[in-house]
């Protein structure tokens, strides 16, 4: 992958396990990287409490700011 975009996943999933970390209090989380024809995916899951992303206000960056990021 061009060094941008790897950055920009690196970045989405510390942001994810930040997120994980701060707000639902995890036993258990895991991360998994794959490319397949030239696409990138990243899935973080975890058995913390979970949330609406509906719900979630303004001011909150941490969705926002992956979402921008992988923009």
């Amino acid at each position: 992958l061009p060094a941008e975009v790897e950055t920009a996943l690196y970045r989405a999933v510390q942001e994810a396990l930040t997120n994980a970390a701060k707000h639902a209090r995890p036993a258990a989380v895991s991360v998994s990287v794959g490319k397949l024809d030239g696409t990138a995916t990243a899935v973080v899951e975890d058995d913390g409490a979970g949330f609406d992303p509906a719900a979630v206000g303004p001011g909150r960056l941490g969705l926002a700011g992956m979402r921008e990021r992988l923009a």
